[in-house]
């Protein structure tokens, strides 16, 4: 087990690594269930309630890796009273996973968790969940390089790029958000833009149905600062870090 995520109060979403000679070159998800009574095999305790198969490649000369975060966890407080606009539903989540398949790039998806959720009850198709089947709920992340599960760069359904990217000779701070309520509510204008947005940035048709926007990075950053950009319910924060150089000198005796 690499990495982990709660999806509500429930259930337990995990990340397993491949090594020969098991799945060596099929890495998974794990969905495992805090109440061993919905385990569908019996017989083996503590076992997972499904699994989400990776497509079959070819084999590698490392192991899978699989990185997960979300969030809020679930028991973010809510605050129904305060009929904020920015305010999160807290059944929405989207969980961001980093598949790393050994010696070759890797690549990040987006999901809703309840997509993940939904396969619960299907008792038709057993405790292995294939790729074809799991596969359309998902989307590509372009442009998103490594990174590491304590980045907090999703957030409810946003989702933001945690580096600046370039667009129009500008650093741009990119944000997405996969809330199917406020696509449905975004005006034709607002979804063109984003699907001239999602173009640029090398998404491939059909677009996802997300709202996608850009803000031009703030000029107080500056040009050759490493930015690492996260998001929260109401805000984006930025952490710059600058690099200093040392020149050490020698002076003879």
């Amino acid at each position: 087990m690499i990495s982990f995520v709660f999806l509500g109060d429930h259930f337990v979403l995990a990340s397993a690594s491949t090594s020969p000679p098991l799945n060596y070159d099929q890495p998974s998800l794990l969905l495992y269930s805090l109440d061993q009574t919905l385990v569908r095999d019996v017989e083996v305790r503590n076992s997972h309630l499904l699994r989400f198969l990776f497509p079959t490649g070819r084999p590698t000369r490392g192991h899978s890796i699989i990185s997960l975060t979300s969030d809020p966890s679930p028991t973010w407080p809510t605050a129904s009273d305060l009929r904020v606009p920015f305010q999160l539903a807290r059944d929405e989540r989207t969980i961001a996973f980093r598949l790393f398949p050994g010696d070759t790039h890797s690549e990040t998806f987006l999901m809703p968790a309840s997509a993940l959720l939904g396969h619960i009850r299907d008792t038709e198709i057993g405790r292995d969940i294939l790729w074809e089947l799991w596969s359309p709920a998902t989307s590509v992340v372009p442009l998103q390089r490594r990174w590491s599960v304590f980045t907090c760069f999703v957030f409810g359904t946003r989702y933001i790029l945690p580096k600046a990217a370039h667009r129009d000779d500008k650093r741009v701070i990119i944000v997405r958000d996969l809330c199917p309520k406020r696509y449905m509510r975004a005006s034709e204008e607002e979804r063109e833009e984003s699907n001239a947005l999602q173009q640029a940035m090398g998404t491939k048709e059909p677009y996802p149905r997300s709202i996608v926007k850009s803000v031009t990075l703030p000029r107080s950053f500056k040009d050759r600062s490493d930015i690492d950009l996260m998001i929260s319910e109401d805000g984006i924060v930025a952490l710059e870090v600058r690099f200093t150089k040392t020149i050490a000198s020698l002076k003879a005796a």
